[in-house]
């Protein structure tokens, strides 16, 4: 339809004659994969071109920001413990206040 669903596949248009010339002009290499294991054998190319060392130091953040959403949620429960049960409290202390005051 007008706005339906529409499958796009922008492997059809690729132009792989032209991208293979550039790559070629530029000194480049055109790759394509088709399949997670072509995807695999460019990902070894590349690395091949271009080694990267990796440092085996992996970094973690020191500052634990677990307490902020729990820190949120001990307050909004508390703020629901006083909605609910503090009108019963106050009614409760009234009370009390006006039966000392009718029995003194």
């Amino acid at each position: 339809g007008l706005l339906g669903s529409r499958r796009v596949n922008p492997s059809r248009d690729l132009d792989e004659n032209l991208l293979t010339r550039m790559a070629q002009q530029t000194g480049g290499e055109y790759f394509r994969a088709r399949s997670l294991p072509e995807l695999e054998l460019i990902y070894e190319s590349i690395d091949r071109l271009e080694p990267i060392e990796l440092e085996g130091k992996f970094y973690r953040p020191v500052t634990e920001l677990y307490v902020w959403p729990a820190g949120l949620a001990v307050i909004l429960w508390l703020a629901l413990f006083l909605v609910r049960h503090g009108r019963e409290l106050v009614a409760e202390t009234r009370r009390s206040k006006e039966e000392e005051t009718h029995v003194g």
